[in-house]
């Protein structure tokens, strides 16, 4: 009999450490999965940033595109006001000469 308790009482001490190990394990595993979890909300909130500003700078983009276009056709219109000036200019120099 008292073979049998000595053995029961061993088998139990290992069932002991083996809960004491699984507990630990189990603590590990979720802190973890908290640390997992913290560091993809940290992703999340920089993906969120990131796309802000990406939005921000297509905004901005568009707009100088836009006044690009609005400065190209400003020097179409100047450059094509001066070729008249000088058309006009040589016209009446020429109109001078003849006379």
């Amino acid at each position: 009999m008292r073979t049998c308790v000595a053995h029961n009482v061993d088998g139990n001490e290992d069932l002991l450490a083996n809960l004491k190990t699984t507990k630990s394990e189990v603590v590990a595993t979720q802190e973890l999965a908290e640390e997992g979890v913290g560091l993809l909300r940290k992703v999340e909130e920089e993906k969120e940033a990131s796309q802000a500003e990406a939005g921000q700078l297509v905004e901005e983009n568009v707009a100088m595109v836009a006044e690009k276009e609005k400065i190209e056709e400003k020097d179409v219109r100047l450059r094509q006001e001066l070729q008249d000036t000088r058309t006009g200019f040589d016209s009446l120099y020429l109109f001078t000469l003849v006379d």
